[in-house]
């Protein structure tokens, strides 16, 4: 049994998932220690709150606090700090002091023991070099019901971060849902480091603008390709000449402006993802417009939502994919794969967000089933997870994983985390 020089972060780990053995535990007196309830953590002061202990028959109610060895709770200055004098019981690897409180009362302390394996386990995994180093425990556990349930929070957890930054777009925009959805489409047809001249170019010209000239496909592209700087350089086209005498007219008409400090990159883009490419393909969506913040927001099922987005390019976009650059291929609209980073970046978080802020929780449930629904991206975060234990079935579980890997296993989060939990757990 582990006793001594540790530190507190598996005590910690312990007492909250009372891996501890609770028929031997006992203050440094002698006296017998029962848990009725081991509380909460605490993101400030002591660790644990609303903790409930007996101590030979008398009920204590307080906080619990946790060190390596008693004696930093002086060296801590845990004696001079307000917010600790509501603790009851001090554990710690290792009793090397007596504490006593403010008003000179003793406090007291308990050296939490526990089996050796989860020391050595804790170290194992958050020492390992693997990028996930709890791999090789999912499929052991997927069928278990907690494991599921994890999974799920771990999606909710991604699904709340987005809402963040879904809000922080809708407070900028004087709290209107359709620019939210304008702009976070834009974001997301946005690829590499061109994600944020594609917000900008969103914010620059507002959806209420492009719906005037709907029905009118090249007023619409010249206002975007015009607005994004990609009709003045000096290769000639004749369709992107006939687009920059169009935006004149319309720059006089909006009051558009060039954006400044525009610098669009092709490095690391496929040539079919091309900026004009996009922008065409964006152009479209906004013509027919179909794709609107309240048709995603009514839409039954993924069908309809992806129905949404069904459109053919002009015919000049059907065989470019920049100006007076052909495509070998022509492609008549938006691909699946871009569908599906539609669903996954832009109509499952704003329909999360929505439902979130509204309390409709029919919405968030929604948001969920669609991810579900939607084919799994592949990428750095779930490629070991897909090689190593073949579960990621589809976007519910590959945000999941990208959650789980960016939030726990990068900064070696294992003691807060599930799979973690039962890795660490001595058989």
């Amino acid at each position: 049994m582990k006793s001594d020089n540790i530190t507190k972060d598996p005590l910690s780990f312990v007492w909250h998932h009372k891996f501890y053995d609770p028929d031997n535990l006992y203050t440094s007196c002698g006296k017998k220690i029962e848990v009725i309830s081991g509380g909460y953590k605490s993101m400030h002061g002591p660790e644990f709150s609303d903790v409930e202990i007996s101590i030979e028959g008398t009920t204590y109610k307080g906080s619990v606090a946790v060190h390596a060895n008693s004696s930093d709770w002086y060296f801590d200055k845990r004696n001079q700090d307000p917010s600790y004098d509501n603790v009851i019981l001090s554990l710690s690897g290792n009793c090397d002091r007596i504490i006593r409180m403010l008003d000179d009362s003793i406090l007291f302390s308990a050296s939490l023991k526990y089996p050796e394996r989860i020391s050595e386990n804790i170290k194992a995994i958050t020492g390992s070099s693997s990028v996930s180093p709890c791999i090789r425990f999912v499929r052991r556990y997927m069928e278990d019901i907690e494991t599921k349930n994890g999974f799920s929070r771990l999606l909710v957890e991604r699904l709340e971060r987005k809402y963040d930054d879904v809000m922080k777009i809708y407070s900028s925009v004087g709290e209107s849902w359709q620019d939210t959805f304008h702009i976070l489409f834009s974001r997301t047809m946005g690829l590499g480091s061109n994600k944020d001249i594609y917000m900008s170019l969103a914010r620059n010209i507002p959806y209420s603008i492009l719906c005037r000239e709907r029905g009118d496909i090249k007023r619409i592209e010249a206002m975007i390709f015009g607005t994004a700087g990609l009709l003045d350089d000096k290769l000639y086209d004749e369709y992107k000449a006939e687009l920059g005498a169009i935006y004149s007219e319309m720059a006089e008409k909006h009051d558009l402006q060039i954006l400044e400090y525009c610098k669009w990159t092709e490095k690391g883009v496929r040539p079919y993802n091309f900026a004009p490419k996009r922008l065409a393909q964006i152009s479209k969506v906004i013509e027919t417009g179909n794709a609107t913040f309240d048709n995603i927001i009514i839409a039954n099922n993924i069908r309809e939502v992806k129905k949404m987005f069904d459109m053919e390019l002009s015919h000049y976009w059907k065989r470019s994919f920049d100006f007076g650059k052909r495509a070998p291929m022509a492609v008549k609209g938006i691909g699946d794969m871009t569908l599906d980073i539609i669903i996954i970046n832009l109509v499952a978080p704003i329909l999360f967000a929505y439902g979130r802020q509204t309390g409709n929780v029919e919405l968030e449930e929604r948001a969920l089933e669609y991810l579900y629904d939607t084919t799994a991206e592949m990428n750095r975060y779930t490629k070991p997870w897909e090689k190593e234990s073949n579960i990621v079935e589809n976007a519910f579980f590959s945000q999941a994983l990208i959650q789980l890997s960016t939030e726990y296993c990068d900064p070696r989060k294992c003691t807060e985390c599930f799979i973690g939990i039962k890795a660490i757990k001595p058989i």
